[in-house]
């Protein structure tokens, strides 16, 4: 053990909050574990492995700028930050050490993980002599080795009992003890005693104390610290998910001085290399908080339907005349028959003579009447006669009553309707009760093709398409079917399911035929169904778009409108019915709507005519259902994401961005420009403990935008909201084990929520920065405990299919990333020339496009390429012409970055690169306009930004490379304003 005396009178960045810090770090977490009182500081993360290093300080909610190599040779950058973390040593790096030392003078703080590519190791070791942080770094490798803490260290590595042993990394190096007086070892190797002589024969430049070698040094270097690891950590929880948090943590704990503690409750799947949620849960192993919050569940499912009271007074029988055709029925059902004379009489929820609901249908028409207390009220009357030998169905519902006999309709509104019987009187052939539930059922074909999944398919080929290994994919499956002369149909559903509408993704995938969706359907020729016509060119076709009556295998046309359907493009098709009325939508536009009778219920069929298609994401729900609008976040991990999705794109904590100067301060990414509601479920708070919403923030104080406190107080709650750091409102909570707290805008209200109850309430100001916050004071919270909704927010993981892109050029679809490991696979496109894609909907007014992005493996075997370059986005464009709006070229031929207004170069940074370590990386990219700023930034870092004097108003956001293949695993649209012409429909 070689320590200098001179280590205990360190020059502390952070000196002056040290001995408050100390005792504070990385002890057991839990609701009574109290952050630091001031915040963790800035951290920084650069190298050849970042990635698992930022998932470990996402999840334990420690700041984690993510730089550039070129940026790390600008002194004035690294002068922002407090503490540097070089996650594996690049060429980059070596030519950024003097601007690194520079940070060390200043104070500050490096983490080195010291593996090294090859070339960098030969650079390093070629001059044992190198002066500075140069000869620090030169390692020497060894069998990969567990490591454990160091025996007599002083300081320890806080947090970690001495016996602790971590497991053999990807990568072992012993890092080069050039300084003892001014060096801690901190852990060391160490293996077997047959094997230590083995080794200090290998490496005898490396004095192993004890007969162990070092792996871990602490070494003072002028006013500034460096933690040299020797174990390739960065590597190993980047690929392989090696848990080395605890180590990182305390590693950190102690350049920080204490500063740098977890603020978060770490959550979400531990995944190893080629393992997913979904792989996990296929061998039960999927973990405990990947399952959906109670409120998500609760959403997602429809509110059961009320049972009938009973009537006022005694229950009496069915009076003289009438026929019992069910005693106690259902709240909902349907009641069909067929008039078999003049009239027919029937009682529906008859619970006495003076409490009963009639239905009246022949010669005069049809009548409703409602009697209540003995006094009868006429719900509907229609004078149109129904002939004898007409079907008839009487739908009752909770709250209506629908009447089809033929071609005539009559309607009702039901109120107070008690239970009761239902009895026929009169001229009635095969009357039938048919109890009814809401129709309900989702497919996404996520399963292989020996199973059917209940589908009928009638015609045609039928078969489920997967993608590569459906465990490591993004939506691996869809229904594919190929059809010949005659038409291909599958069926679905129950002959009793009415009122619904049904949606469906379809992609044509042949020049011709057409795409059918169908409703009502009995058998595969009897149905009323959505014909979308195939269309080889981009001129719309006269009937491009019909609704069509399938009646014995004999076609009709209901109507009809000009448009149709592009080979190679996803839709979302849908049909719709509400008592007689028919509509059809193509990506949620209306372009049918007909009234028609011909058939009352059924099931839902999708079809298709001379050609082939492929469908995914059925939906079928009740027609007067709400639709859900906005995106809702929730604290999940999606089921196909890896272990370098989980600490980049896809981890709930990535979403997040600690503060790095207010403790248990998180900023969530993005601009929420609309309505927004923030929902925590908050645990008990211990004494002074606090959590706080904020909404319409700016990033940069607490005191901007609204926020809403809630505080323990005594034995009770008190909260207060606040507006730009102005108190407009209190009220007291009763204390509880713990509450759900809310802040919601609404329209021209904010509004403040406890257990999902307005408390407070104040009107919107407007002109906030639209940014969202979380904060905790006293305990750490769990993300998975908080849900935001936000109105003007698109946001895609392509687990569906893509029906809001419009593919512009290029082959795009659902595509491995790695042509050497092709069971991982994503939404990406490719193109010798251009691949672009753009969002069906135009934006107005300020707008984010935020995705990340890597490139797709090129070619196999030796001629293999990958490369960081053109990742492209286009803001305000015109759908079709990329240079159109507002161009950003990031890394044209792997260098530099521009900005382009219609063509012509108003920015550009030559010195821009992509990181040149990406096989296993994601680079996040953000485009946005806000107001007269255009702005483009990567990894978080502004590379360029540019102010027009003449703002572009709206248009369609667009992303595209050239000469390559990209893959986009996430992308999220933040806008103000969405228009209505749809790419899709208008072509």
């Amino acid at each position: 053990m070689v320590r200098s005396a001179a280590l205990r009178a360190w020059p502390r960045r952070w000196g002056l909050v040290a001995a408050l810090l100390l005792s504070v770090a990385a002890g057991p977490a839990g609701a009574n574990s109290a952050p630091a009182p001031v915040g963790p500081g800035r951290i920084a993360v650069v190298g050849t492995h970042p990635t698992g290093i930022v998932g470990v300080l996402a999840r334990h909610g420690l700041p984690r700028d993510i730089l550039l190599d070129y940026q790390l040779r600008d002194p004035d950058v690294l002068a922002g930050y407090d503490l540097l973390i070089v996650a594996g040593i690049s060429p980059g790096i070596l030519t950024a050490l003097p601007a690194m030392e520079q940070l060390l003078q200043r104070g500050g703080s490096l983490l080195v993980d010291c593996s090294v590519t090859q070339a960098v190791a030969l650079r390093l070791t070629a001059d044992r002599r190198a002066p500075g942080l140069a000869r620090l770094l030169a390692c020497t490798t060894r069998p990969v080795s567990a490591f454990r803490p160091a025996r007599d260290a002083n300081p320890p590595l806080p947090g970690i009992e001495r016996g602790t042993t971590f497991p053999a990394p990807k990568e072992s190096l012993v890092p080069r003890l050039v300084a003892p007086e001014q060096t801690t070892i901190l852990a060391e190797y160490f293996t077997p005693q047959a094997r230590r002589a083995r080794q200090a024969a290998r490496f005898p430049n490396v004095p192993p104390p004890d007969g162990v070698a070092a792996a871990i040094l602490l070494v003072r270097h002028g006013p500034g610290k460096v933690i040299l690891c020797g174990p390739a950590i960065a590597l190993s929880t980047a690929l392989q998910g090696r848990d080395y948090d605890r180590l990182v943590l305390a590693m950190l704990h102690l350049l920080s001085d204490g500063r740098a503690v977890p603020q978060l409750e770490p959550e979400g799947p531990r995944l190893r290399r080629k393992q997913s949620g979904r792989s996990l849960q296929a061998q039960g192993k999927a973990p405990a908080e990947d399952a959906a919050p109670d409120d998500e569940a609760e959403a997602n499912t429809p509110p059961p339907v009320p049972e009938r009271p009973p009537g006022p007074g005694k229950r009496g029988p069915i009076p003289r005349g009438f026929t019992l055709v069910e005693e106690e029925p259902a709240t909902e059902f349907n009641l069909s028959g067929q008039l078999g004379g003049k009239q027919v009489e029937l009682l529906l929820n008859h619970w006495n003579a003076a409490n009963t609901l009639q239905v009246t249908l022949g010669a005069e028409g049809v009548r409703v009447v409602h009697t209540t207390a003995g006094k009868a009220r006429g719900l509907a009357r229609v004078k149109t006669p129904v002939r004898p030998g007409t079907p008839f169905v009487v739908k009752v519902r909770h709250a209506r009553l629908l009447v089809i006999a033929g071609t005539v309709v009559a309607a009702a509104r039901l109120e107070g309707v008690s239970r009761g019987a239902i009895a026929v009187r009169g001229a009635v052939t095969a009357p039938r009760y048919q109890p009814v539930e809401p129709a309900l059922f989702s497919d996404d074909f996520m399963r292989t093709s020996d199973e059917d999944g209940g589908w009928e398919t009638h015609g045609g080929t039928w078969k489920t398409a997967p993608v590569q290994n459906p465990n490591l994919g993004a939506n691996p499956f869809s229904y594919r079917v190929e059809a010949g002369a005659a038409p291909a149909v599958a069926l679905m559903g129950y002959p009793y399911w009415d009122e619904y509408r049904c949606s469906v993704a379809a992609r044509p995938e042949s020049e011709g035929g057409a795409v059918g969706l169908g409703l009502y359907a009995r058998d595969e020729a009897n149905m009323l169904f959505f014909r979308a016509r195939v269309r080889p060119a981009a001129a719309p076709l006269a009937e491009g778009f019909s609704l069509v009556r399938l009646v014995n295998g004999k076609l009709q046309t209901v109507c009809h409108s000009a448009g149709g359907l592009l080979p190679g493009q996803w839709y979302r098709l849908e049909v719709k019915a509400e008592g007689p009325w028919i509509g059809a939508f193509v990506d949620g536009e209306k372009v049918l709507a007909a009234r028609d009778t011909t058939f009352t219920g059924g099931r839902i069929a999708l079809r298709v005519e001379q050609g082939a298609a492929r469908f995914d994401d059925v939906l079928v729900e009740p027609a007067a259902a709400p639709r859900p609008s906005g995106h809702r976040f929730v604290g999940r991990v999606p089921a196909f994401a890896g272990v370098a999705d989980v600490d980049s794109w896809a981890g709930p904590a990535t979403a997040w961005e600690a503060s790095p100067d207010t403790a248990g301060l998180f900023w969530r990414r993005g601009l929420f420009l609309g309505d927004v509601g923030l929902r925590f479920a908050v645990p008990p708070l211990p004494d002074g403990g606090e959590a706080m919403l904020l909404l319409d923030g700016d990033c940069r104080s607490l005191a901007a935008g609204y926020a809403l406190h809630l505080r323990r107080s005594g034995g009770g709650l008190a909260l207060e909201l606040r507006h730009q750091g102005r108190a407009i409102g209190r009220a007291s909570v009763p204390a509880s084990e713990g509450v759900s707290l809310s802040l919601r805008r609404a329209g021209t209200r904010v509004l403040g929520l406890v257990e999902d109850r307005v408390v407070l309430k104040a009107p919107y100001a407007g002109g906030g920065g639209g940014r969202v916050a979380l904060r905790a004071v006293g305990f750490r919270p769990r993300l998975s405990r908080v849900a935001l909704w936000a109105a003007n927010v698109r946001d895609y993981t392509f687990d569906t299919a893509p029906v809001d892109w419009w593919v512009g050029s290029g082959e795009w679809d659902v595509t491995n990333r790695w042509s050497c490991t092709p069971d991982w696979s994503w939404f990406g496109g490719y193109s010798p020339e251009v691949a672009a894609i753009w969002h069906k909907w135009p934006l107005r007014g300020d707008v984010v496009l935020d995705l990340y992005a890597a490139p797709k493996m090129i070619g196999d075997g030796p001629r293999r390429r990958e490369q960081f370059a053109d990742f492209n986005a286009v803001l305000c464009g015109d759908g079709s012409n990329i240079d159109s709006g507002y161009a950003f070229l990031v890394g044209e031929q792997g260098r530099g970055a521009r900005i382009l207004r219609r063509g012509q170069v108003v920015a550009e940074n030559p010195r821009f690169r992509f990181f040149g370590q990406g096989h296993n990386r994601w680079a996040n990219i953000r485009v946005e306009k806000q107001g007269a700023i255009l702005r483009l930034t990567v990894e978080g870092q502004v590379v360029l930004q540019w102010a027009d004097p003449v703002p572009l108003a709206a248009g369609y956001a667009g992303i595209w490379t050239r000469n390559n293949g990209i893959i986009l695993p996430r992308i999220t649209l933040y806008y103000a304003a969405a228009g209505a012409e749809l790419l899709s429909v208008r072509r």
